[in-house]
């Protein structure tokens, strides 16, 4: 199982603003001083996760719905849309095999565009319960 996320954070960040700029719904979105779950937002949040949308193996298809439309408009997002911090997160579970894929040229090209953190999580032990 493979699942991608993307999370860009900014006080000025309009989660709207940004759908319709990459064309894509979000997971999850709040606006700087929105209240959620009791709290108030310190910052701007938009994020996405494939989990419910891709189904696949492959790290690729996992970061195709997004990682491109991001590149593409990386400097709108920083310069115009408030976006100050880009994070993509992988989280691979291989518990009965190995798991292997090249994060070719383009694909570190593109997290580089965005100024992109990169985090991933391999689980190869199902947890004890």
């Amino acid at each position: 199982m493979i699942d991608a996320s993307v999370i860009l954070w900014g006080d000025h960040l309009d989660p709207d603003l940004v759908s319709d700029t990459i064309g894509i719904k979000p997971t999850n979105a709040i606006r700087m001083g929105e209240e959620s779950r009791g709290r108030v937002a310190k910052t701007g949040r938009w994020s996405y996760d494939t989990r419910d949308d891709v189904r696949s193996d492959s790290l690729i298809d996992h970061l195709n719905p997004f990682l491109p439309r991001l590149v593409a408009n990386a400097e709108k997002l920083k310069n115009e849309l408030g976006v100050e911090k880009v994070r993509v997160t992988i989280i691979v579970e291989c518990f009965d095999e190995t798991w292997e894929e090249e994060l070719d040229d383009n694909i570190v090209r593109g997290l580089a565009a965005i100024g992109a953190s990169f985090w991933m999580t391999v689980f190869s032990q199902k947890p004890e319960l």
